[in-house]
């Protein structure tokens, strides 16, 4: 390897939400999302049509519009080569 496994990480992977155990805590889950470069590389995965699938409106804290708008469409967009979301209407 000539680079860190991490750095490889923010390249050649993405990492999907499912299954995603609840944070004791804010700071917990903050901490989460930063070592996972989730803004980044987070996918949302719902696991519907299971009965314990993630509802989107619940599965995570409150986030701010950047990182809800990349975890919930932009990273699987830009995966999947598809347009990405059109900011201009703010």
């Amino acid at each position: 390897m000539k680079k860190k496994p991490s750095e490889y990480l923010l390249t050649n992977m993405y990492i999907g939400s499912q299954p995603i155990e609840e944070a004791p805590n804010r700071q917990a889950f903050d901490m989460l999302f930063e070592a996972m470069h989730a803004k980044e590389r987070l996918l949302f995965c719902s696991d519907y049509p299971h009965w314990d699938f993630d509802s989107p409106k619940l599965v995570f804290p409150k986030m701010n519009k950047e990182t809800t708008e990349n975890v919930f469409y932009n990273n699987a967009a830009r995966y999947y080569g598809l347009p990405m979301q059109d900011r201009t209407e703010e």
